[in-house]
Order: C-alpha cells, then structure tokens, then sequence
C-alpha cells in the first residue's frame, strides 16, 4: 500500500494542492513508473487532476524523465505575480516520497522543448 511509487506519487498529489495546507501550489503531474517499468498511475487523469488545482494555466510542462531514484519535473510559463517568464525544475524522491530539491529560475526562458538536467 504505501510502496516508495506511491508515497512519489503522494508527495506530487500533497504538492498540487491535494491537501488544503498546501492547496494552490503549481506542479504539473508526471509519469511515476515501478522500477520494473510498469504504470503505476494514469498519466492523462493524474494530468488532468493536477492542472484543476494549478493556478497558473500558462505553465507547460517542458521535461520529466523518471530513474528509480527520483522523477524530476521542469516546466515553465509566465508567473503572473512578477509577470517574469520562469522555469522550475522539482526533483521527488521515489524512495521515500520527499521533494528533495526545487530549482527556480526567473531569467530568460525560451520556448525550447529542452530543459536543463540537473
């Protein structure tokens, strides 16, 4: 029940607003995958649930890639509190479901469908 997937895919959920203490902060869903490979959860209705909670609508996903240690997931858009073009890059942990790094960056950001590798 509480696999390390899981407590992943809680950690995101807790993330978007899942929670009401945590309720109105952005993140777009990601693929969270068994070490095996296998789905572990639809990524269209996880998708789909997480962009109800997101604030800010111009965000795009632009990058997540998946080991079995960690899901890391950049995406970018205009943060319309600072009106900046803005990307961030959230790494959680599949081992014990923790966000262990978020990285901001509020300089220039160009439309690429690449993102920066941490």
């Amino acid at each position: 029940m509480n696999s390390s997937v899981e407590l992943a895919i809680e950690a995101v959920r807790w993330w978007c607003g899942e929670w009401e203490e945590k309720r109105g902060l952005e993140l777009f869903a990601v693929d969270m995958v068994h070490d095996s490979g296998v789905l572990l959860e639809d990524r269209e209705s996880f998708l789909k649930s997480a962009q109800c909670r997101l604030p800010w609508p111009s965000y795009e996903i632009v990058h997540t890639s998946i080991d079995n240690l960690t899901v890391a997931i950049a995406f970018e858009g205009v943060d319309p509190i600072i009106n900046l073009k803005s990307r961030f890059i959230w790494l959680v942990s599949v081992k014990d479901g923790s966000i262990t790094k978020i990285l901001s960056n509020h300089a220039n950001v160009t439309h690429s469908r690449d993102a920066t590798h941490t």
